[in-house]
């Protein structure tokens, strides 16, 4: 597929899911159709807008959303306006949670997934909440207990893993494509925008658990660990190049060892110039070199004296993959399974976390222990 084609589908695939928010905006409503069961939603931001909305209206979609909250009026109105079935606002959590309910979908601002998901928990509900699940690990391991004790199902959404392309890289190494792999590269580049600046939350490093490694480069952390297995241990740099220290970390530049003994490196921004946005792995094999660029969804190889091409492309956008992960949430409950995502694989992601920000601050290599 040409750039040409390549992009113009991308812009109507956005065009398309914004003409879809404002056709669901408009004041007819249709009523909550028969379900086995309805889903709530916790918190109404921007991401849901744009990514969660349109995947719950699409016609197939297996969660109905019957009860909204948010700490927000103004946002919980809005939501309910874009939502295809009529729905119901609680201006009481506690009201919420006694609605008629099963599962509940937590896209509330990060310090408050702990309570969030404990409470759902406790009423006996299947969770699906976005990442990170927490922002301490003994809070998630905290969870884990409460978890163990319960019948529900709890997924972490990382949409990263249920996209396609993430598949088409899986089938690709499996097949040896590169040959063995030895090394993986992580960029992960972003120019924050005015509504992270002004966020009462996302610009405080106490409320969102981090800078731009808890919070944006923790997707491609998820990804390699899935890929390539535990990482042993982590050298990281952190900086504060532009925004004030309480944003938490701009730029990050991380070197990993893995059990298996590949290495890896990290380096994240969040003061790229423009509005420039960028997601990728470049892993280095024997025979050659796989580029994948998320979001753009393009997987290109390269080998020795022969030029870059394309070898996987996807259209898919954010509510697609959102939509995905939907669905394999709905089937781990209906199936009462453990989702790909779990907790355990939480716990994993957030151990690497943890140890970019003690070998920053204690100036060294930190060894990761994944034994408890």
């Amino acid at each position: 597929m040409t750039d040409l084609f390549r992009d113009t589908d991308i812009y109507l695939s956005k065009l398309f899911y914004k003409i879809s928010g404002v056709f669901f905006a408009l004041p007819l409503k249709i009523n909550l159709p028969e379900k086995e069961f309805y889903g709530g939603l916790i918190g109404c931001g921007e991401f849901v807008k744009y990514a969660y909305i349109p995947a719950l209206n699409k016609l197939d979609s297996s969660i109905t959303i019957s009860s909204i909250y948010s700490r927000t009026a103004g946002n919980a109105k809005e939501a309910s306006k874009r939502f295809r079935y009529k729905s119901i606002i609680f201006d009481s959590f506690k009201e919420f949670m006694d609605s008629n309910i099963k599962a509940v979908i937590v896209t509330s601002p990060n310090h408050l997934h702990y309570e969030h998901v404990k409470e759902a928990i406790g009423h006996g509900m299947d969770v699906l909440c976005e990442k990170p699940l927490c922002n301490d690990l003994d809070d998630i391991l905290s969870l884990k207990t409460i978890l163990d004790r319960s019948n529900s199902v709890l997924m972490v959404e990382f949409p990263l893993r249920y996209s396609s392309l993430l598949k088409g890289l899986s089938f690709l190494l499996r097949s040896r494509a590169i040959g063995d792999v030895e090394t993986v590269e992580m960029f992960y580049k972003q120019s924050v925008g005015e509504s992270f600046l002004k966020s009462d939350w996302k610009n405080d490093s106490a409320r969102s658990g981090g800078g731009v490694v808890h919070n944006a480069a923790i997707h491609l952390i998820n990804v390699v660990l899935h890929l390539f297995g535990d990482v042993e241990n982590v050298c990281s740099t952190l900086q504060n190049r532009y925004l004030p220290v309480s944003f938490g970390e701009d730029t990050a530049h991380c070197e990993f060892i893995f059990k298996s003994g590949m290495r890896g490196t990290l380096n994240a921004s969040y003061i790229v110039g423009g509005r420039d946005f960028s997601s990728q792995l470049l892993i280095r094999g024997t025979e050659g070199n796989l580029k994948c660029v998320f979001w753009e969804n393009d997987i290109s190889i390269e080998r020795t004296a022969k030029k870059p091409y394309t070898v996987f492309h996807s259209n898919e956008i954010v509510p697609d993959v959102i939509s995905i992960g939907i669905e394999h949430f709905y089937n781990c409950i209906k199936l009462r399974t453990k989702p790909m995502t779990d907790i355990e694989d939480s716990i994993r992601t957030m151990r690497v976390i943890k140890a970019i920000y003690t070998s920053h601050a204690e100036g060294g290599k930190i060894c990761i222990d994944t034994s408890s």
